[in-house]
């Protein structure tokens, strides 16, 4: 297969699961490597001009968390079906801390009552109001955006 490549002139090979090379040596009884090995040498990539660098990357750390009392959001996307996707835009109006639609309500996504392309996703109580893409109605048996 290298042979073909070459003769078609890729630039190059592709190893679909590298973790399935024998990294250690140990268990082909090949050297390490045997698989990349196999594949530089039918490729003709015998000298190479990869070196470590001297010094060890240093270690990146997380950022610290923050929590915030407040925040904002939007979204888009598309949707089409017969119900598998939720093909809906996310416009977050934001937590309401108990009041609005959702207060008093289980977690959930919720129909607007009064227009069928809008959805509460209702989470502690707070409300988060969200549209169905231009064309498509909320339909609450599979809690998704569907055409009409």
């Amino acid at each position: 297969q290298a042979d073909w490549l070459k003769k078609n002139n890729y630039a190059g090979a592709m190893v679909w699961a590298i973790d399935l090379d024998d990294f250690t040596g140990t268990f082909c009884k090949q050297g390490k490597n045997p698989l990349i090995t196999t594949l530089k040498n039918a490729l003709g990539l015998q000298n190479s001009s990869c070196v470590p660098p001297a010094q060890p990357n240093p270690l990146v750390t997380a950022a610290p968390s923050t929590t915030s009392g407040s925040g904002s959001g939007s979204g888009s996307g598309s949707g089409s079906g017969s119900g598998s996707g939720s093909g809906s835009s996310g416009g977050n109006t934001g937590g309401t801390g108990g009041s609005g639609f959702c207060a008093g309500k289980a977690n959930g996504i919720y129909a607007d009552p009064t227009n069928k392309s809008k959805f509460y996703n209702c989470n502690n109580g707070e409300t988060y109001e969200q549209s169905c893409q231009a064309g498509l109605v909320f339909d609450p048996s599979c809690s998704c955006c569907n055409w009409a």
